[in-house]
């Protein structure tokens, strides 16, 4: 058994215990263990998972993680094979170049977790303490569940401008159901609540980082009182959404069985008759009732309407502090955007609430390099028994 994990993902000495279980099995190889992928740049991304017999294998290779919810609770896109071993099946072929990447991240790209060593110095230990108490906040790539796979034909997708108002100006292969819903003229005319685009306040209180914006735990409640106001501003719309999509179910798909009628007059008077699978309306049907479904489905989820509203998600801070790479980069990252919002406040004291402590408590200013910064905070941490988010006459 070999697990490969990216450098940051999970606490090491956990790691290490899962090393040791397999090490002391005899089932496995000298090989098998747990390793630490210690990629430059970006995060190790990669998710695959590889099971095979002397005789058969099987894999699936996809967006899931290795948890509960990736596995059978999320909406995961994955391909699966099985194989036998040897043979000239396209699976198999799939699977040997899955076994040379595995060899080539072992051999050249990771390293065994029970050698990672974390720094034993005050200094590490006191920023790398100070930096895992905050939380990564980061923008939610959701899928909108309110967008329609329309299943275009290419001719449609390659036009210049979109044959009908209802879809966005470069043709997508999705509509977004509430445009159906809204539109006078093609659609039922209904008017929907305001969506919340005002400025993102709650990065005031974050820093900006290679894994995304990092929060201290000490501005953490202020930061959730503005995704809060996030939630509520946005709860109305998809609540109006849903509850239209559920009550006028019948008449949105008249509306769009004539959307779809009108692009494919226009279709097939630019250029002729055109195949397209909506055109058969027992398709239409089916791929519409799926689509309720699914909405349906997703809104039953608790806490499903809170986070499509809020669009902001968090994770624990990645500990980086086993590689000496990903250390420097983590924290340069953290250091250089403390510089970055005092730079460009100006003369003026800026907004951001962690910079704003950084420059108050350690005597920084747009001036300052990441190492000054990094060597201020390494100081002030060794002398003092307190935060640098909290004024020491709060403590």
């Amino acid at each position: 058994m070999i697990i490969i994990v990216d450098k940051g993902a999970s606490n090491i000495e956990e790691l290490k215990k899962w090393d040791r279980r397999i090490a002391h099995s005899a089932c496995f190889t000298d090989l098998s263990g747990v390793y630490v992928a210690c990629t430059s740049g970006g995060i190790f991304h990669s998710k695959g998972y590889l099971a095979k017999t002397s005789k058969y294998g099987e894999f699936y290779i996809g967006s899931m993680n290795l948890t509960n919810k990736g596995i059978s609770g999320n909406e995961e896109l994955v391909i699966e094979g099985s194989y036998t071993i040897g043979s000239r099946e396209h699976s198999a072929y799939i699977a040997e170049r899955f076994d040379e990447y595995v060899d080539y991240l072992i051999e050249s790209k990771s390293q065994r977790v029970r050698d990672v060593q974390h720094s034993s110095s005050k200094e590490a230990d006191d920023i790398r303490s100070l930096f895992l108490d905050g939380r990564i906040f980061y923008e939610s790539n959701e899928q909108n569940p309110f967008r329609f796979n329309l299943q275009l034909p290419d001719e449609l997708l390659k036009a210049e401008s979109p044959l009908n108002q209802l879809l966005e100006s470069k043709t997508s292969n999705s509509l977004n159901i509430s445009a159906l819903i809204a539109d006078l003229q093609y659609g039922l005319g209904y008017e929907l609540p305001q969506r919340n685009n005002s400025k993102a306040m709650w990065k005031r209180y974050c820093i900006q980082t290679c894994y995304g914006y990092w929060c201290p735990s000490e501005y953490q409640a202020d930061l959730q009182v503005e995704l809060n106001k996030k939630i509520s501003a946005n709860q109305p719309y998809y609540k109006a959404l849903y509850t239209l999509v559920t009550e006028y179910s019948a008449p949105l798909y008249e509306k769009l069985k004539a959307l779809i009628s009108s692009l494919a007059g226009s279709l097939d008077h630019r250029h002729g008759q055109v195949d397209w699978v909506y055109l058969d309306k027992n398709k239409l049907d089916d791929a519409w009732k799926r689509w309720l479904e699914n909405i349906h489905a997703k809104f039953q989820v608790s806490g499903y309407l809170d986070r499509l509203s809020c669009g902001i998600k968090n994770v624990a801070t990645p500990d980086v502090w086993g590689n000496p790479n990903s250390v420097k980069d983590f924290e340069t990252s953290i250091f250089e955007s403390v510089i970055y919002e005092l730079a460009k406040a100006g003369t003026k004291t800026t907004r951001n609430e962690p910079a704003y402590a950084f420059s108050v408590e350690l005597d920084i200013d747009r001036e300052s390099t990441a190492d000054e910064l990094r060597a201020k905070l390494t100081q002030f941490l060794s002398k003092n028994n307190r935060s640098i988010f909290i004024d020491e006459e709060e403590n």
